[in-house]
């Protein structure tokens, strides 16, 4: 960082910014304002960014050993693990991969996500927030996002719970007991972004699309087939919604001290069995660290992100097929799943 820029930073901080009236120039200061970790002191910033460092490595070099040939012990995670959890279907192969990847990855980096969030804490109360999630909150420029982003859980949640009790009755079929009949989905038995991207591949989807680009050769709309395409696009989107919307809601408690060292794995069990209705298939206890299973915890990405391009997704999609005269809101005749904005320019021009 330029010593020019940080004696601006300071002058900046001066003012009671975040009162002004003027929206353009209360948004000029912040933006001055947030100098995100590269405020800390240059020892500080260089320690934050090593744990960050250390713990993607353990995470991208972590292996375990297989399951059907203890003396193997290259398994990683791409592609072997993923291969895993895609084709398995052994619960006891599954269980035994599930449990040493956390083993191998989860315990190493505890501590040092301690340390992380401390790190993170003091950069953001350096630039003025009560935290480190409140500061990456902040880029939605929204007081009330929080009660918004909740709002849209509450409003995808009954479908999801539909898909999930679906699921839940078929691989109680294939598994048996291991699945019970009302409870949460073993977490190791489930293969469950950005909105711009994923909006183009909801019009490809559409069969009427792929009647255009002759990859469907029926000219008939197969009310099974159009229900299953349907599906396969919840597994894809309305799946994903809970875990995307909690990683960061545990996060964000994380930063603002409500969640601690000592009961990081428990809160993540219970926010992942209320909002995605699944539980780990062995006990877990204090000394293991899932949520560092996943790379954007230790990668310290914001995961909110996907949450939000999900539902903007399908937003954006509603709002073009309108233009387009795809879809016509209570025409059974256009309804918005056979939409192909494909060509248009009036949806072009607005994308």
């Amino acid at each position: 960082m330029g010593e020019e820029e940080k004696q601006n930073w300071q002058k900046v901080r001066k003012f009671n910014w975040k009162y002004f009236s003027d929206y353009d120039l209360r948004r000029q200061f912040y933006k001055y304002s947030n100098l995100g970790s590269s405020v800390l002191s240059e020892e500080k910033l260089k320690k934050l960014s090593a744990l960050i460092s250390d713990m993607q490595e353990i995470y991208s070099t972590a292996k375990i050993c297989a399951f059907d040939d203890p003396k193997n012990c290259n398994l990683t995670l791409e592609p072997e693990l993923t291969n895993i959890f895609a084709n398995s279907r052994n619960p006891d192969e599954l269980t035994h991969a599930w449990i040493n990847w956390r083993k191998a990855v989860g315990p190493r980096c505890k501590n040092l996500f301690k340390e992380y969030v401390e790190l993170s804490n003091e950069a953001a109360r350096l630039n003025n927030f009560k935290d480190a999630g409140e500061e990456w909150l902040e880029n939605y420029e929204d007081s009330q996002i929080k009660q918004q982003f909740k709002a849209l859980w509450q409003q995808v949640k009954p479908l999801y719970l539909q898909i999930h009790a679906y699921v839940r009755f078929h691989l109680r079929k294939k598994y048996g007991d291991i699945v019970s009949k009302d409870g949460p989905i073993p977490a190791h038995l489930l293969g469950f972004h950005e909105a711009i991207g994923d909006l183009i591949s909801l019009s490809v989807q559409s069969r009427k699309h792929l009647r255009k680009l002759g990859l469907l050769k029926s000219n008939k709309n197969d009310s099974e087939e159009v229900l299953n395409s349907l599906f396969m696009i919840g597994l894809d989107k309305i799946v994903y919604l809970p875990f995307a919307y909690l990683l960061d809601l545990w996060r964000w408690e994380v930063f603002a001290g409500k969640v601690t060292p000592n009961n990081y794995n428990h809160k993540w069990w219970k926010l992942r069995e209320k909002y995605q209705g699944i539980a780990p298939p062995v006990s877990r206890s204090e000394a293991d660290f899932d949520p560092a299973a996943k790379y954007h915890t230790i990668g310290s990405v914001p995961y909110i992100r996907y949450f939000v391009s999900v539902i903007i997704q399908f937003q954006f999609h509603q709002a073009l097929c309108k233009l387009a005269g795809e879809y016509v809101p209570n025409d059974p005749s256009k309804p918005l799943h056979k939409c192909d904005i494909y060509q248009n320019t009036d949806a072009g021009n607005a994308l």
